[in-house]
């Protein structure tokens, strides 16, 4: 008889305890529960993945049948993957006035996070945008490769030495506009806006006190939230 999902989760999490202790650490405080059908619908109605998905607070939601396939090594990849955004606050959009694709934003953060999976030797489900020596090459489905405004195929190197933010605002130059949307991982990233003011940098309202947030459909559902 073989191994329930929920066993098969808590194995590769103590796995990791021993192989990566960093990253379980981390992991402890991840709230790992199966994708309800509410939220598939949710994220499938925002054109997001629905094999698994995490938010800020640290809530992991898995589709099962998804996490099912996966092999030990790549799901302990999806747990160390998924925590990452957590632990760099990849969830949360700081409003700074400007226009963000969301889109190509969940892309950056992806290659930011992978890339470091990847030099930490690493597996990770196919579905994944994995870089290959600090670099990525962008191809269709059907392995063509994908031009850029230049009409040169956009390649984002030296992943290494870029945070997202820079990973971002590259492809923002890169890519041409019918790129910018539908672009996909094998997650999804449930975003949350934070106010930080009027360009008031130290986010604070006119009381001086903290501006509140609270993730919103609006917030997940725009194409353009702010950057």
């Amino acid at each position: 008889m073989g191994m329930e999902l929920n066993e098969k989760v808590l194995a590769n999490r103590i796995k990791l305890q021993k192989e990566k202790p960093f990253f379980a650490y981390l992991i402890l405080n991840l709230k790992i529960q199966e994708m309800k059908e509410e939220m598939e619908k949710m994220l499938r109605a925002l054109n997001m993945p629905t094999s698994a998905g995490v938010d800020a607070k640290g809530n992991l939601y898995y589709c099962k049948e998804w996490f099912n396939k996966l092999d030990d090594e790549q799901m302990k990849g999806v747990l160390c993957h998924e925590v990452l955004h957590v632990a760099l606050q990849h969830c949360l959009l700081r409003s700074s006035g400007k226009r963000h694709y969301r889109d190509v934003y969940n892309w950056a953060i992806d290659l930011a996070v992978n890339n470091i999976l990847v030099n930490d030797g690493m597996s990770l489900p196919k579905e994944g945008l994995v870089p290959y020596n600090n670099k990525y090459e962008f191809k269709d489905e059907k392995g063509k490769i994908i031009k850029g405004v230049n009409g040169k195929q956009i390649i984002i190197d030296n992943i290494d030495k870029k945070n997202s933010e820079q990973i971002y605002d590259e492809l923002k130059r890169k890519l041409p506009k019918k790129y910018r949307k539908n672009m996909r991982g094998f997650d999804g990233h449930i975003l949350v806006v934070v106010d930080e003011g009027n360009g008031n940098k130290n986010g604070k309202g006119k009381d001086n006190k903290p501006k509140k947030s609270k993730p919103s459909e609006k917030d997940m559902k725009t194409d353009k939230n702010l950057d």
